[in-house]
């Protein structure tokens, strides 16, 4: 049935080559015109379930109390109250409040805090006028010190760091409006120098789209320029060259057309699907040409195309649909942006099959007759003595594969589970040293929500009012957390300045009077209603993350949930904010990678069996491929290689790498066997015939993802790291492993 498949297949070129070739390039035009549709968000929405409770939970957050993410700045100076330095800090703050998209700048100049005592309480910035100097500054620093809102806030501990905090407010569907403000930001703070340090998710996040465009601005024409390079090296030909690399581009991109048409943007993981795809596209291409190149010059151009569409096609749709497979498992993830991974790379992958079946085909019809040059006649040496040793090592081979095996196995455990977008970048870059500097400063810079809900005034009682203040103590003491600011701080230090006395002594009238102290200003009520619902019902407590390790997030997390049902056993607790999300992301990574590879594994299993018609032959298939997966898992164990959303989709690709070379192995092996009466006398004929295009396409698939580890993109390096490592071990796998289990079958059978 496939034979004739593609004896169909080879009729319908051959009659239609023109027009197949004019349809390709009329497509290929269309689909690189979506190229301005390109745009970058790595924002965390792509990471969870659409319309999940906790994304929907933290949406109603942000619309009732107003967006959580800021840019938190630091300005190095010798005395913060320096007329000086308070005027270059107003110049600063002057700046940022021009800025599209900053709703509020906080700092000495510009904070509205509680000042005076008594009957002069009122709400105005530290710094209002002229800087203070003597003791009437170290009056101010001392109180700041220990105001419950703006504590190490706005000026460090060691008095040599202003803190300026900008909240944001951008809207929420356009996707480059944190990297403009991080843009706007920089230019307000570049007369500063590297006295000015800035930080804050939408600058991370931001870092983080422009290292990623980076990227496939650099490392897309590099990967093209060595892939040609080695194909020539291989074929020594401008066609063995440019048919490949026509597969390559064409295929990545309407693979991305799609993409981008269907309103995807890319983040950390979707950035590395043009890279794949262009090193991918490659296979099915060499083993083609190889094929008819070794065959034109005795069949001639028509017969040569016909008799590799049967012996090459039957294998190239196999390789293709296991890849695709192996791609498509991750669309069961319930992460938005692994499944783009798995669904586009799937399609790219298919993409190129059809490239390689009928454009490829249709392009050699219209074309002279090639054959290789006689310098490069190969005489199969080295393929005999391949098979040589494999027959004379079968059993150390399997025995060597048996322990590599166990020990990559044992390693596995050693695997951390963990999201953290500051390691994204390497030691050194900018925004690590500046969030390095500025947490340790000034606090964390990751915001964490925690909103507590109630009946109607739950919040005037000044009881539980009370207790909130005292639960914000308490979440101070806890290890990376830099802050805990709410409703109940901007009260206690109202009261402190007022009376004297602690919120818990108060009356509803007098805590009502209170939060109406704060409605009366513009700036107060802005300031309230970031920590209060308009019905007194729901809090929030805003805190200051300074872990960046999910895995003690998570700890952080349940000892809050705990210690809240015990403080609040009245209220519901929500916890949400861009740490937590993602503490979300990592739980969700396990679970998705756990059911991907599981698919995977069983679809291509049982795509193996059906193909060569045989259970025992289908599963021993798998050995090779299961190698480089475990192996891959291995090293992310020993090297201390995270599993994360960069990692994520990494077995699911070593599966379909693996697969490809193992099914054109058997398929020749089978082939052979028709006219030999044992797998020892097909081995030698066989890897004459697949040896040359497993290796070249394996060093093809080497030498792109090689490239990505001269990134400074952590993400793009591990990613590039663990590929070269799969495709290596994949191709031990094929040239000795899947010969060894073979002959062993035989001889068993024999």
């Amino acid at each position: 049935m496939i034979d004739r498949l593609f004896s169909l297949i080879d009729r319908f070129v051959a009659a239609r080559s023109r027009w197949i070739v004019a349809v390709t390039v009329l497509l290929t035009v269309a689909a690189a015109a979506t190229a301005p549709l390109l745009r970058f968000d790595s924002s965390f929405d792509r990471f969870l379930i659409p319309d999940s409770p906790d994304l929907t939970a933290y949406h109603d957050f942000a619309d009732r109390f107003g967006n959580d993410r800021l840019l938190v700045i630091g300005i190095e100076c010798a005395d913060p109250l320096a007329p000086g330095t308070v005027a270059e800090l107003r110049g600063v703050v002057a700046g940022l409040q021009q800025v599209e998209g900053v709703q509020r700048v906080y700092s000495l100049v510009s904070a509205p805090m509680v000042r005076g005592t008594g009957d002069t309480v009122r709400l105005a910035p530290p710094v209002d006028g002229p800087p203070p100097a003597g003791s009437a500054a170290a009056e101010l620093l001392a109180h700041l010190d220990g105001d419950p809102v703006y504590a190490r806030r706005l000026v460090s501990a060691d008095r040599h760091l202003l803190g300026i905090l900008a909240t944001l407010n951008p809207p929420r569907a356009d996707d480059e409006a944190y990297r403009r403000i991080t843009e706007a930001a920089r230019a307000v703070l570049a007369p500063l120098g590297d006295r000015a340090h800035l930080s804050g998710e939408p600058v991370i996040e931001s870092e983080m789209n422009r290292f990623m465009r980076r990227d496939l601005e650099t490392f897309i024409p590099i990967t093209l320029v060595l892939t040609a390079a080695t194909l020539f090296y291989l074929f020594r030909s401008l066609l063995g060259v440019a048919l490949p690399m026509a597969a390559i581009v064409i295929s990545t991109v309407w693979a991305l057309a799609i993409f981008l048409l269907s309103g995807r943007t890319v983040n950390n993981v979707s950035s590395m699907i043009p890279p794949l795809i262009m090193v991918i596209a490659a296979s099915d291409a060499v083993h083609l040409f190889n094929h008819y190149r070794s065959h034109a010059h005795l069949l001639g151009r028509t017969a040569a195309i016909t008799e590799t569409m049967r012996r090459i096609g039957p294998g190239c749709l196999m390789t293709s649909v296991t890849t695709a497979a192996g791609f498509a498992s991750l669309m069961t993830s319930p992460i938005p942006a692994l499944d783009d991974f798995g669904r586009f790379s799937a399609l790219g992958v298919l993409f190129s099959f059809c490239l390689t079946i009928f454009a490829l085909p249709a392009v050699l019809h219209l074309l002279p007759v090639v054959s290789p040059p006689a310098t490069r006649v190969v005489h199969g040496g080295w393929t005999i003595a391949l098979a040589d040793c494999i027959k004379g090592a079968t059993a150390t081979i399997l025995a060597a594969t048996l322990v590599l095996f166990a020990v990559s196995l044992a390693a596995i455990p050693l695997i951390r589970v963990e999201t953290n977008d500051l390691t994204y970048f390497k030691e050194g870059s900018r925004i690590r040293t500046d969030t390095a500097f500025l947490q340790h400063h000034l606090g964390g810079v990751r915001p964490l929500d925690l909103v507590l809900t109630g009946k109607p005034d739950a919040f005037t009682d000044p009881e539980r009012l009370a207790r909130l203040a005292r639960f914000g103590e308490w979440l101070r003491t806890i290890e990376g957390i830099d802050g805990a600011t709410s409703a109940a701080d901007l009260l206690t230090a109202l009261f402190a300045r007022f009376d004297g006395q602690p919120i818990g002594d108060h009356s509803r009238q007098a805590i009502a009077q209170g939060y109406l102290f704060f409605e009366f200003s513009e700036e107060g009520g802005e300031e309230l209603a970031r920590y209060l619902s308009d019905d007194r019902a729901i809090a929030h407590i805003a805190l200051q993350e300074g872990e960046s390790l999910t895995s003690k997030m998570k700890v952080q997390i349940e000892q809050i949930r705990a210690r809240a049902a015990h403080d609040f056993p009245e209220l519901d607790l929500e916890v949400t904010g861009y740490a937590h999300f993602y503490m979300l992301i990592s739980d969700l990574i396990v679970s998705s990678q756990v059911r991907s590879l599981a698919l995977a594994f069983v679809l291509v299993t049982a795509m193996m069996i059906l193909h060569f018609r045989s259970w025992r032959i289908g599963l021993l298939s798998m050995v090779p491929n299961i190698i480089p997966v475990t192996c891959t898992f291995g090293l992310m164990g020993v090297a201390r290689i995270p599993l994360n959303s960069a990692t994520a989709m990494v077995a699911s690709i070593a599966l379909g790498l693996a697969v490809d070379d193992t099914i054109h192995f058997l398929n020749h092996l089978q082939h052979e066997r028709r006219t030999t009466p044992s797998v020892a006398l097909a081995l030698a004929p066989t890897l004459r015939a697949v040896g040359r295009p497993t290796v070249y396409t394996s060093v093809i698939l080497g030498i792109g993802f090689g490239t990505l580890l001269f990134s400074r993109f952590v993400p793009s390096f591990y990613f590039g790291l663990l590929a070269v490592a799969t495709v290596t071990i994949a191709l031990v796998g094929d040239l000795f492993l899947a010969p060894a289990l073979m002959l062993a079958l035989d001889r068993r059978r024999g």
